[in-house]
């Protein structure tokens, strides 16, 4: 154990150091240095000459070492860091950063250890109480909230919760922990109630992702539990507990091999040496005649034998030499005929018994199916991912509307309302009246009033638009709307542009990211997984440690290093397949490490051991025993990590720091509700935020079915 701890300390030390590098470098990466900085701040807002601020930013680079090379910055800052605790100095607030750090750490301990507190304890709690009440109500309600949990963008509940804040209840203070009275005054009862009042969506959004995970887990783990035979036991004997004393007396009583499940087809008395020995033998010759395995009657050192066949009423015994004789010659003397003469007469009752009806045998694909289709989320999440594919593969032909075509008469047009039925009767396709938007001189507010005497109707299979369809050009479309007589289901943007065309064209580089980032990840991921789980030793050790670097790295901060090192002059595409890599790069360790402890389990299995024996090489047994076993534990890993790939490209373009125009995906139309006021006035900006929610939601419900579904024999 010292030694195995003192090695494991020793790694530890060694990915510190390695983290530390890798800190560095990136905080190196980005062009220019705080001197290029000061000397753009000089120009700009000091007025000096571009000579004057070019020394006085060569003198600040002396000043902090930023002329020498940079390993000789690198052994200075991590030498300050160890010796002195010396983080160096902050530019934007101008004090040392180890003052910095320890300002805010116990806050964001405190609020850390409080968020982890109550995931912990009301996800647990729920998760035991819906596995232990599965398909009832409080089960239904607990898996509701773990969907949306799950589902729920980050960002997007807090931009709620800000508009709610600021536009509903009218609160003064949203950005500070406290009220202004209370920012220097000594912690008191009245400080600490208007801190929870300040703190409380920080927490409500820092706890609800974790709650979600913590209850699913639970409730997941708890039905397996909740399934074993040893639960059934203890139900069973809880049961007898309930019933009359002679019932317990006669539950005592039987024999553990009837407990077990042996069928005590036969019980006699046999005397020899005068004493009473009970005899007893499984006999199961139905069973026997239509599997082919013969019931027994075990006495003693001699068992007798139902044979299979035509023959199978003769009752025979084998000695424990493996002779056979007839049932009818007593091997030792005294011994009564008694309990053959029953297991004679029981193979000549099954005789009448009706056949067993033979089942085909099935394959493991149909057994996943079976169990698959009987999940209705799962089939539900199926569905809806089913739709969403098709609805992103047929984007241009079902969008209305150009998505990059300009429209100044109908800037933030709100969505419109659909009508079905007019005085001329129900119509199939809907239409809607277009809208004046005017303004209010005494609020300043935007009025919409609907022109109900123009009725806006799209054409079906009629002509838009000019696109391409499998590389095909066309100008049909689903229905066909015209910018004279607008028809805006989700509204337009501040350029005039429709929402619904700009979500379904979108859709398609949001998915086709997910979908690269995933591909990849995936395949490094079980590449290193099985290669360390069957190889093990140095192989596996080292491929480890790689596995705990990526996992040690906090993960939203190396996104926005990461991120910040793309060129800025970069092209959009080389944009796009830089921030696909860094994803992937981020992404693919967890499931590394879950594969390999599959390769490690199956690797002891039976067949792989047989297979190694008759002198099967690596890529065989690697590709014909273990990958065959592990690819269901990815496909699942699979549909849950598109959802969080989306989540986190839309998050990172919703800041900006993803692709970059013209790409657009959905995250950068979610740009515009980062302004309040704009949300404020024009809520319907945030429309991609409901595609987003049903796309994570399907492929969360598809990958909870399926996880249920690729072990058939778990019960």
């Amino acid at each position: 154990m010292a030694a195995f701890l003192w090695r494991r300390s020793l790694s530890a030390l060694g990915l510190l150091f390695v983290v530390s590098i890798v800190s560095f470098i990136l905080i190196q990466a980005p062009e220019g240095d705080f001197g290029t900085h000061y000397k753009t701040f000089a120009i700009s807002q000091g007025g000096m000459t571009e000579a004057d601020a070019q020394k006085l930013a060569d003198q600040i680079r002396v000043r902090y070492g930023l002329d020498q090379p940079l390993y000789l910055q690198y052994l200075n800052w991590i030498g300050g860091i160890v010796t002195e605790g010396d983080f160096g100095q902050s530019f934007t607030y101008n004090k040392p950063v180890a003052d910095l750090i320890g300002e805010r750490l116990w806050r964001t301990l405190g609020i850390a250890l409080t968020c982890h507190l109550l995931a912990t304890l009301i996800g647990v709690s729920l998760g035991i109480y819906a596995a232990v009440n599965q398909h009832r109500l409080g089960d239904t309600a607990s898996t509701v909230l773990a969907f949306l949990g799950m589902t729920i963008p980050r960002y997007f509940m807090a931009l709620l919760i800000l508009y709610w804040l600021a536009f509903i209840v009218g609160s003064p203070y949203i950005g500070s922990l406290f009220s202004p009275r209370y920012v220097l005054a000594p912690w008191s009862l009245a400080k600490f109630w208007d801190l929870l009042l300040h703190i409380w969506p920080i927490i409500l959004i820092a706890t609800v992702g974790g709650l979600a995970y913590n209850l699913r887990v639970m409730r997941c783990n708890l039905l397996d539990v909740l399934r074993q035979p040893f639960i059934e036991t203890a139900r069973e004997g809880a049961a007898g507990e309930e019933s009359d004393p002679q019932t317990r007396r006669t539950q005592r009583a039987a024999p553990a091999r009837h407990v077990s499940g042996r069928h005590p087809a036969l019980y006699a008395d046999r005397r020899a040496g005068g004493g009473d020995r009970p005899e007893r033998a499984d006999h199961r010759p139905a069973d026997a005649r239509h599997i082919g395995t013969p019931g027994r009657v075990r006495n003693g050192d001699d068992i007798l034998v139902a044979l299979p066949g035509a023959d199978h009423r003769q009752l025979h015994r084998r000695s424990a030499s493996g002779s056979t004789r007839s049932a009818n010659s007593h091997g030792r003397s005294g011994m009564s005929t008694q309990p053959i003469a029953d297991a004679r007469a029981g193979l000549l009752a099954d005789d009448a018994a009706p056949a067993v009806q033979t089942t085909r045998s099935q394959t493991y694909l149909n057994l996943v199916w079976r169990r698959f289709r009987k999940n209705r989320v799962g089939m539900t999440g199926g569905v809806l991912v089913a739709l969403l594919l098709l609805t992103t593969i047929f984007a241009d032909f079902l969008a209305p509307y150009d998505p990059a075509q300009r429209d100044r008469d109908n800037i933030y047009t709100p969505p419109a309302n659909l009508h079905f039925v007019s005085d001329e009767g129900f119509h199939p396709i809907p239409f809607a009246h277009p809208v004046a938007v005017t303004l209010n001189p005494q609020t300043f507010e935007l009025v919409f009033t609907e022109d109900t005497g123009v009725r806006c109707r799209p054409e079906f299979l009629g002509k838009g638009w000019n696109c391409t369809l499998f590389g095909i050009p066309m100008n049909r479309h689903l229905l066909a709307a015209s910018l004279e007589c607008p028809w805006h289901i989700l509204g337009t943007d501040r350029d005039g542009r429709d929402m619904l065309s700009r979500v379904l064209i979108r859709s398609q580089l949001t998915l086709i990211m997910a979908g690269l980032v995933v591909a990849i990840a995936v395949t490094i991921d079980t590449l290193f997984g099985i290669v360390s789980g069957y190889n093990g030793g140095t192989v596996d050790h080292w491929l480890q440690r790689g596995v705990e670097f990526i996992l040690a790295l906090p993960e939203l901060p190396f996104y926005f290093a990461l991120v910040a090192i793309i060129p800025r002059n970069a092209e959009p595409l080389h944009v796009f397949f830089m921030l696909a890599a860094i994803l992937s790069l981020l992404k693919w360790a967890q499931l590394a490490r879950e594969v390999r402890g599959k390769t490690l389990s199956i690797s002891q299995l039976d067949y792989v051991t047989a297979a190694e024996a008759v002198g099967a090489g690596t890529p065989r047994i690697v590709m014909r025993h273990i990958l065959p076993n592990v690819m269901s534990h990815v496909v699942v890993v699979t549909t849950l990590m598109i959802p969080i790939v989306v989540l986190i490209e839309s998050f990172l373009s919703f800041l900006g720091l993803g692709v970059q125009p013209p790409l657009v995906s959905w995250g950068m139309l979610l740009n515009a509700g980062k302004d309040l006021q704009n949300l404020g006035s024009y809520p319907w900006v945030l429309t991609p935020v409901v595609a987003t929610l049903i796309t994570v939601l399907s492929f969360n419900m598809l990958g909870d079915g399926l996880r249920d579904a690729v072990d058939p024999y778990q019960h």
